[in-house]
């Protein structure tokens, strides 16, 4: 038999540092990720990510554990790589968001477009998702 908690506000130990349930549904991330994305690829740390693929130069494809409501969510992500980089600014130049999964493409350019960027693996790719679970 499943229960329910029905509260408005939650509080720390003391009493102190209370928070509003609203600000805990929606405005927290639903998924965060901190992914190695070069050689076999692999996630150093996440919530609410179930896999990842690898689709070749600076491709990659997460997968929900959880799905969100729908493909409209806010994401942001960013990329570096430990060396110095060859093209100047590294950063995610497109993506593809579904309710069960996003795909980025990272990659470096310089100068102000991104139209001529070249994909490339990135060392440390770092995603958060904000948005309504479903």
């Amino acid at each position: 038999m499943a229960s329910e908690l029905r509260v408005n506000t939650l509080k720390d130990a003391s009493g102190n540092n209370s928070v509003g349930l609203s600000t805990v549904a929606g405005g927290s991330a639903k998924a965060w990720l901190n992914l190695n994305g070069t050689g076999t690829i692999a996630a150093r740390d996440s919530l609410n990510f179930s896999s990842h693929s690898d689709g070749g130069d600076g491709n990659y494809t997460s997968t929900y554990t959880s799905a969100m409501n729908n493909s409209n969510y806010c994401h942001s992500h960013h990329n570096v790589d430990d060396a110095p980089l060859q093209y100047g600014l590294s950063t995610s130049v497109s993506f593809s968001a579904t309710t069960t999964s996003i795909q980025q493409r990272c990659g470096a350019w310089s100068g102000v477009s991104s139209a001529n960027a070249t994909s490339s693996d990135s060392e440390r790719h770092s995603l958060i998702i904000m948005g309504d679970l479903a």
